[in-house]
């Protein structure tokens, strides 16, 4: 079985990392054949050399009726069972084609309109490409009660999934100091961006005692455009590290992962700490509310000023909590969430 997917974010962040493992998975498991179109760099897989690239600079509606035809011929050629989209910018590039589609859609549209005349002519022109998909798959709540406002009934929830497999490899904790004799690590892993609130939350942290009072380290771990001024905080118990490769070392070495973002679809970052058995202390945005129980199999915070009680609740019920986080992790097993993907296109 061959699949065309088409994807075209420029950064590896979690929605391609998500589309990464479902494809992994298919490919080694099911025997699936893809080939990708996606824009150069992180973003372009390695299933396979062939297909062609796009440029997001080059985004405009001349480009992509360039493309959509050049996806037409493509698909014409290679004959695929089926096409995935995966992320609502990749929506516009899908021509008027008979093979079956589906997308996959990580986060809500709202975060790509910003009232310019660039973002309504994306928001305008992937909406309407939405009616072309047999099914519509999405990641969080947010999205599915926007879909529904749109009309949309042909849509399934489908989570990113977990590749335990590589989880399960040994990290190496030594390489980043840290060390079990640290004390309590916190660890924010994201992209670093004012959505994600590091710059908030380093801010607040560094002109309190709440650190201290817990002899806690917080760690933060992504790349972005803000890396530079968040750096501005390093120092004392705020370590930056910037981008990492071997995020298994952070979280195997971390007692609570911190996120205090203004939107998110559901980070897959949190979920890998879950299966290590790292504590959510969350900010209740996205998915995240239906997956994290206050009190149950994480913490969830709405104010910066409650951290200090919030670390506290986490340090008195922290055997009971990290129990349920680990079962909690399993429900996004790759095996399961490409079992799902699988049913209902029905393959």
């Amino acid at each position: 079985m061959r699949a065309l997917i088409i994807s075209t974010t420029g950064f590896l962040g979690g929605g391609e990392i998500a589309l990464n493992t479902l494809l992994g998975y298919l490919s080694r498991e099911k025997g699936m054949e893809f080939i990708i179109v996606s824009q150069p760099g992180e973003a372009a897989f390695t299933f396979s050399g062939s297909g062609f690239e796009t440029k997001e600079e080059d985004f405009t509606l001349r480009k992509v009726m360039e493309i959509r035809r050049r996806i037409l011929n493509f698909t014409a050629r290679l004959k695929p069972d089926f096409i995935l989209v995966n992320g609502r910018k990749g929506a516009i590039f899908l021509p008027s084609t008979e093979v079956p589609s589906y997308i996959w859609l990580h986060l809500p549209f709202r975060n790509d309109y910003d009232g310019t005349m660039k973002s309504r002519f994306m928001f305008n022109i992937a909406r309407h490409t939405l009616k072309k998909f047999r099914k519509i798959f999405y990641v969080s709540e947010d999205i599915g009660n926007e879909l529904r406002k749109l009309g949309f009934d042909n849509i399934k929830k489908l989570y990113p999934p977990l590749d335990t497999s590589k989880l399960n490899d040994k990290g190496n904790i030594d390489v980043l100091n840290l060390n079990e004799g640290q004390g309590l690590v916190i660890s924010y892993i994201a992209r670093i961006e004012r959505v994600k609130g590091q710059i908030k939350v380093a801010k607040y942290l560094k002109k309190t005692r709440v650190l201290e009072k817990f002899s806690a380290l917080l760690v933060f771990a992504g790349k972005g455009k803000l890396l530079r001024k968040l750096k501005n905080y390093e120092g004392g118990r705020i370590k930056v590290l910037g981008h990492i490769n071997d995020v298994r070392s952070l979280l195997k070495a971390s007692d609570i992962y911190f996120l205090f973002s203004r939107a998110e679809g559901l980070p897959l970052s949190m979920l890998e700490a879950m299966y290590y058995g790292v504590i959510p202390l969350v900010r209740p945005v996205g998915e995240i509310p239906y997956i994290i129980k206050d009190g149950i199999n994480g913490v969830i915070i709405n104010k910066l000023k409650d951290i200090e009680e919030k670390i506290e609740i986490i340090l008195k019920n922290k055997d009971k909590l990290k129990q349920k986080v680990t079962e909690e992790a399993r429900r996004f097993s790759a095996e399961k969430i490409s079992n799902e993907f699988m049913e209902a296109i029905c393959i």
